[in-house]
């Protein structure tokens, strides 16, 4: 999807990769599916592009290594940088460990990520992790932390949203 703002279009692509436990069928699954998105994605090196979503793989530099990792998984962490994206929460805080999501014995993950294309880094001035969708005794919605990035610049036209299947009319979001 395309939003138009003051700085030119801003495409925004939403990824969803799917866990994993140690079954062959479920490593083949996810392997496959990672393929997916590195073979379509358009280059970083141009145009202004955000990648956001619940990638569900670690930074090759991670903090913790866990063994259950394997090396095509970080490699489509460095492939989307091989394509000129950036992490934007690395931008800001190259060192910070934080976790979006945490197992039962207090082990945590960076499986949450936003990349931008190199062209749109400059337009970057806040990304962090928001732990209470993840903490709070309530949650109702997700076991992981959102992720928030922050961009200078200005929405010109409401965005179009429209799910043919749930809605008769589309609807403005907000932006």
């Amino acid at each position: 999807m395309a939003v138009e703002s003051d700085t030119g279009p801003l495409e925004v692509v939403g990824v969803y990769v799917p866990s994993r436990d140690q079954t062959e069928a479920k490593v083949t699954s996810k392997r496959t599916f990672l393929e997916g998105p590195a073979a379509v994605l358009p280059t970083g090196k141009a145009g202004h592009r955000l990648v956001l979503g619940g990638f569900n793989i670690l930074e090759p530099t991670h903090v913790s290594r866990y063994r259950t990792f394997q090396a095509w998984g970080y490699e489509f962490y460095t492939g989307i940088a091989t394509a000129g994206y950036r992490d934007a929460f690395r931008l800001l805080a190259p060192d910070a460990l934080e976790y979006s999501w945490v197992g039962r014995i207090g082990d945590g993950y960076r499986y949450d990520h936003a990349h931008v294309s190199g062209p749109f880094m400059r337009h970057v001035t806040g990304s962090r992790y928001v732990h209470e969708p993840r903490t709070n005794e309530d949650r109702l919605l997700t076991d992981h932390s959102a992720l928030t990035v922050v961009l200078a610049l200005n929405a010109t036209a409401p965005l179009d949203v429209t799910d043919p299947a749930a809605v008769e009319h589309s609807a403005p979001a907000l932006f």
